[in-house]
Parts: C-alpha cells; structure tokens; sequence
C-alpha cells in the first residue's frame, strides 16, 4: 500500500503537501510510479479499527485548555475548560457507519450494518470493526457516521470540589441524527496486500469538555466530539 498523503476536513492543508500529492497523482494514474501492479485483478483487504485514547506523542492536543480557544464559542462552559485532563478510566460505545471513497467520488460503505462498538477510553488495544475486501486502486477520503455515543466513566475529571466524575458523558444526538467525520487519506491499494485505518476517538479531550446535565450524566456538544476524532493509516510497525 501506497500511503499518497493525508489531510483533514478538521483545518487546512498546507499548500505544499496538496501540490506534492496532486503530482504523485499524475505519477500514479500514468504508470510512472514504483507501487506495483494496481489493476492485477487480486483483492486489497482493508480492516478499520477504532480507539478510545490517543498515543503520547499526541497527548498534548487532549486537554480542555488546549481545544478551549476554539470551542469555547460553541457553547463549552467555563467549569467544563477548566476540568483535569487526567486518565479517564471508563467504556466508550458507538454506533457508526464507516464508508470509503475511490478517486471519481464513487462511496463504497465497508461496514456492512450499522456497528456498535465497545471499546476502552484509554490505554487498550485497538477494536476491529469491519473488515472488507477492495477493488485495488486509489481512494481519496474515509467518511465515518456516529449515530449513538456515550461513556461509562468509573473515574474521570474534577469538575468541581466534589472529586473525579463518575457517571454517564453522552454526545448530544437527538433521535435520527448523525454526525459525519470525514477526512482526506489518500490511499493507493495493491492486489493482495493488507491495509488497516485507525478511528482514534480521544475520548479524554471531549469529556473533559462536557456540560453538566444531571448530577450523574454530562452532556457534549456534536460539534465538540466531531472536532476532537480523526482518522489515520495504522502503521503495523
């Protein structure tokens, strides 16, 4: 698998990284590039995985007072961007769609159903979510549609002097809503050949930011949820 490049509907790319990816395009449509046979008539299989946490190396983009410039005009309260981004100890359930799209626009659903998802907010392995065989080619953006999303917290911020949360954080989705996570991940698949993606939830960073509801149940703004997640190639090394 050929990985061509890779921006999000989250903020802007840069301009060089879309020219250099519209290049390797023409390479690649052209026969010029070095990735193998594309068109061989084999099958690429494709599993997509889901996470609750978020590696280190990220860590730094979880807390309330880092996202707070930008949502705090969405409706975050004071006492919500002021919450510890400490370990959230708890489940994360889902229910989501995952499509994908080959170069021409037309959308392939990879998830056959609807699936619902239980996975741990932080610190455990990856879940599997569907696995499914591809046509070899070029694809150009994954699209993933939530319609359910909540946390089981056993131990989560301080949001006050009461001490560590615990209760149900809900996503704010009112019945038949959806929300839509759709990023740029340009993909170039081979015959017979094994690709997985990563839908990384950061659950830490959008509880952190819930709104009291009740005193045992928070609830989040879809806006605030959909900015936090993103979605990425996972490198099996």
């Amino acid at each position: 698998m050929c990985e061509v490049g890779r921006s999000s509907t989250h903020g802007p790319a840069s301009g060089g990284r879309n020219v250099w990816s519209l290049l390797f395009l023409l390479l690649f449509a052209t026969g010029l590039s070095g990735c193998g046979n594309v068109t061989a008539g084999g099958l690429a299989e494709t599993t997509v995985y889901i996470s609750g946490g978020e590696d280190a190396s990220s860590a730094s983009h979880t807390s309330a007072d880092a996202l707070l410039p930008i949502l705090s005009s969405n409706g975050v309260s004071a006492g919500a961007a002021q919450a510890s981004a400490e370990e959230l100890d708890g489940t994360v359930r889902v229910r989501l769609r995952v499509l994908i799209r080959r170069q021409g626009g037309f959308w392939k659903e990879m998830t056959r159903d609807e699936q619902e998802v239980e996975v741990a907010a932080e610190g455990a392995e990856p879940q599997e979510v569907t696995s499914v065989e591809l046509q070899p080619g070029l694809y150009d953006r994954v699209r993933v549609v939530f319609t359910y999303v909540s946390v089981d917290v056993r131990r989560g911020p301080e949001f006050d002097d009461s001490g560590p949360f615990v209760g149900e954080v809900e996503v704010e989705l009112a019945e038949g809503d959806e929300i839509e996570v759709e990023e740029e991940l340009l993909l170039l698949l081979q015959d017979r050949e094994r690709v997985d993606l990563l839908v990384k939830l950061r659950a830490r960073s959008w509880v952190a930011l819930s709104n009291a509801a009740e005193p045992a149940r928070r609830v989040v703004l879809s806006n605030v949820f959909r900015d936090a997640v993103t979605i990425r190639y996972l490198d099996p090394n």
